[in-house]
């Protein structure tokens, strides 16, 4: 029998896709016999609890970042909050501290928050966007990515959430040279059914992210279309929500879905219309779901992502500065999709079934 290990996993709070791609990455290790502890925010434990309701879970507060409705200061407004988040940084690392001794914690895994790692125990952290995109300055640029592969080295590895090949993010998941780095694919939480699912929405709409610009894309794409009154169902993307929002006979409003549900919503629909974040991103290209695609504005990871994955012509993709309902649709009609990779669907658990393996062979 090998030895079960305790393990936290612990995802970052910007946004519920930190939380919902740790989801096969808990499953594995549950499947493999060993133990999870989860850490996070409020919203992070709502979404695992879902999930895994019998798991203990640690309250770890979030680096909260605050965005704002103009995306030309976004760049700003974050720069100037980079002193909160260099404290987080630092709580959490002392929180990891106490927390290993108070749960015996034999592994660690992070999902993008660079204080979790331990410097006596295997410490790994998940990240997909390896070169942050710096709009408006090539010097800022280069600063900010060195400082982000020195806090990645800290780790025993950088885990990727792609595939070296048919890359889902394409020069987001390029490493620095020296960073210890392993692809573990697609960590979509779906699971693509074998019979096709019939069409019961016209729209399905799949709001996400950071306020206000969530509430934004929300006003905007609830303006009434011009002769058309298709069936939408909007999926606002507020976990902890209790909001009961209407507009109009045609538009079925929820403010969250659990995975089954939101799966079976994205399978059932002509047409799902999203921000361009990368879980939402690798969910669509498990299911083999083509979508338009509105990145956040000033967003650059997000931006980056929609121009490249409407380059390779998996998405479609238009700015929310350019939304108007009759011209996206007509050309979304219009748009030559290529097929999707027949990728490995599977990959981290060989990744994570090597890591455990590893561990096990090594003596304590």
């Amino acid at each position: 029998m090998k030895p079960v290990k305790k393990i936290l996993v612990a995802p970052l709070d910007w946004g519920l896709g930190h939380a919902t791609r740790c989801i096969p990455i808990v499953q594995t290790l549950l499947h493999e016999g060993h133990q999870v502890v989860l850490a996070g925010n409020s919203t992070t434990q709502h979404i695992l609890q879902q999930e895994f309701p019998e798991l203990s879970f640690l309250d770890l507060p979030g680096y909260d970042m605050r965005y704002t409705a103009s995306a030309f200061w976004l760049p700003w407004v974050l720069f100037k909050q980079i002193p909160k988040m260099l404290g987080r940084i630092k709580y959490e690392h002392a929180w990891l501290q106490q927390v290993v001794k108070d749960y015996q914690i034999d592994l660690i895994i992070s999902d993008n928050r660079y204080g979790l790692y331990h410097e006596q125990l295997p410490s790994f952290i998940m990240c997909h966007q390896l070169q942050i995109q710096v709009p408006q300055s090539s010097w800022l640029h280069q600063k900010v990515n060195d400082w982000h592969a020195k806090q990645l080295a800290r780790f025993r590895a950088v885990w990727i959430p792609d595939y070296v090949q048919e890359s889902m993010a394409g020069q987001l998941s390029k490493p620095d040279k020296g960073l210890s780095v392993q692809y573990l694919g697609n960590l979509s939480r779906f699971q693509k059914p074998q019979v096709a699912s019939e069409i019961e929405w016209d729209i399905v709409i799949l709001l996400s992210g950071p306020e206000p610009q969530r509430t934004i894309l929300e006003e905007l794409l609830m303006k009434p279309q011009t002769g058309r009154n298709p069936r939408i169902l909007l999926v606002r993307g507020k976990p902890e929500s209790e909001d009961s929002t209407q507009y109009g006979e045609h538009v079925t409003v929820k403010s969250h879905l659990q995975a089954k549900k939101l799966q079976t919503a994205i399978l059932q629909a002509r047409l799902v219309i999203c921000r361009s974040g990368y879980s939402t991103v690798m969910d669509l290209c498990k299911l083999h779901q083509r979508a338009i695609l509105i990145p956040t504005p000033g967003q650059t990871e997000q931006e980056y992502l929609a121009d490249y994955l409407m380059q390779r012509k998996w998405f479609f993709s238009v700015a929310q500065s350019e939304w108007q309902w009759e011209q996206v649709l007509a050309e979304y009609a219009q748009f030559q999709f290529d097929s999707f990779p027949l990728w490995n669907m599977e990959q981290y658990q060989q990744v994570l079934l090597d890591m455990l393996n590893d561990l096990s062979a090594t003596p304590s």
